[in-house]
């Protein structure tokens, strides 16, 4: 996922403006029940209900959106939004810390009293509010301090996931020289070749979002799941210190070539979602990967940068293309950028591995789908939601650019299935996807 959405008023030299920062068949708005049509777009901008800055609630839904797998509790969620000033981001942090850290020592008291369930939700609850704290670090006087919360998080998803009732592995993906961590989810004692649904998790998802943004329904819908931290991702980053890359064949050829002769696995049905990000990654991957037979990207994306410079002053968009390097790096290091906007860019830079300004924009303009798109020859699924924050209009130009089997689902402000990603509606989302994917893949 992406969280952090908006630098608002981004001043340099006297120039303003919003700069915000990310991440065959046919249209298919109704699939192939009458009945499930969405509600006709109003293209309206909805107000917002628990915050008053748009990226503080898109993080809140999000987080809401985990309740119903048992990630998050909606009373628990509730009280903490009533702790949060939003002019005050260490209110946010020590929030959510606090709801953690009751809920991880909840958890450990149930595990001494034989409590499984119970300690496995506490876990996992644990596990989301610890990385929640973190949206509102780098906004703080004291960001240093991200590495060990998200290791708390970790932590807390490992001993949580490790009391679910299924097969769960925990594996190392060989990638160029170092490892990648992999995670392996079967139902328990099945050996069944079953189709493998491949999670991509986008620029800063954490792990639990592989398994509320669609690793549960898979499985219960008869796929094994495979998801990763990527170069840029979760444990790659954070501990490992590998970096984002776009050209992102090179990541996945090994993530399937770690599985592929697992006896689990139905190597002629793999299907490849990308998540927010991962709605450029996928596509890229699906270019380059024919063992790929599905591919899905929620939303699709063709150009990553357009997140990054859609609203940067012109004069600076003119540097950047013209290859000035000295005269951009001296606007973005000006100094008059508020803690909020050098905050957003810290958070979107942090997976980059990149200091230099200038190196990072031009970096995240290569993220860009068009010059291979033409190559995609999977059948591929794209998601458009309403309302789209990051990338908005994308999802249809991806949609218009492959020349292979395709449909694109729409997602409505007035059924509740807007924003990046469909937060609010992770029920809807499944039925839509995973009933036009299981037609697919039994005719595969």
């Amino acid at each position: 996922m992406d969280r952090r959405n908006l630098l608002k008023g981004f001043g340099l030299f006297g120039l303003s403006t919003v700069l915000p920062f990310a991440g065959g068949g046919g249209i298919l708005d109704s699939l192939n029940n009458p009945t499930d049509k969405p509600v006709k777009q109003e293209n309206e901008t909805p107000g917002l209900v628990f915050f008053n800055k748009l990226d503080n609630e898109f993080e809140f839904l999000n987080t809401l959106g985990y309740a119903h797998y048992r990630f998050a509790d909606i009373g628990e969620l509730l009280a903490i939004r009533a702790l949060i000033n939003e002019d005050d981001a260490e209110t946010g942090v020590q929030a959510y810390l606090k709801f953690a850290q009751t809920c991880e020592a909840t958890a450990d008291t149930c595990i001494t009293k034989g409590h499984i369930q119970s300690a496995r939700d506490g876990y996992f609850r644990a596990c989301t509010y610890y990385f929640s704290a973190t949206s509102f670090l780098d906004s703080t006087p004291d960001p240093g301090r991200f590495t060990d919360i998200w290791k708390k998080h970790r932590e807390c998803w490992t001993k949580g996931a490790k009391l679910m009732d299924l097969d769960y592995e925990e594996f190392e993906i060989p990638y160029e020289g170092k490892t990648l961590p992999g995670f392996f989810f079967k139902r328990k004692g099945d050996i069944t070749p079953r189709p493998l649904f491949i999670m991509n998790n986008g620029s800063d998802g954490p792990i639990i979002a592989s398994w509320t943004w669609g690793g549960s329904a898979a499985l219960e819908r008869g796929y094994n799941v495979l998801t990763f931290d990527g170069p840029g991702q979760g444990a790659s980053l954070f501990l490992n210190k590998i970096y984002f890359r776009y050209d992102w064949e090179k990541v996945i050829t090994p993530v399937i070539d770690s599985v592929i002769n697992r006896k689990d696995v139905d190597k002629d049905k793999i299907v490849l979602y990308g998540l927010s990000q991962g709605g450029y990654w996928a596509p890229r991957a699906a270019a380059f990967e024919s063992r790929i037979k599905v591919m899905i990207a929620d939303p699709g994306v063709v150009d990553v940068s357009t997140s990054w410079l859609d609203h940067l002053p012109k004069e600076l968009v003119g540097l950047l293309r013209s290859g000035n390097k000295e005269e951009f790096n001296k606007y973005m290091s000006a100094g008059n950028a508020s803690p909020e906007q050098q905050a957003a860019l810290s958070f979107r830079s942090r997976p980059y591995g990149i200091d230099d300004q200038f190196e990072l924009f031009t970096s995240a303009m290569k993220y860009n789908i068009t010059p291979v798109a033409d190559k995609i020859k999977c059948h591929t699924i794209i998601t458009d939601p309403e309302n789209e924050q990051f990338w908005p209009g994308q999802a249809q130009n991806l949609y218009d650019m492959i020349n292979a089997p395709k449909d694109i689902i729409r997602f409505t402000a007035a059924e509740g299935a807007n924003y990046h990603c469909e937060p609010k509606a992770k029920l809807l989302w499944e039925q839509r996807v995973f009933d036009r994917l299981d037609e697919i893949i039994k005719k595969l």
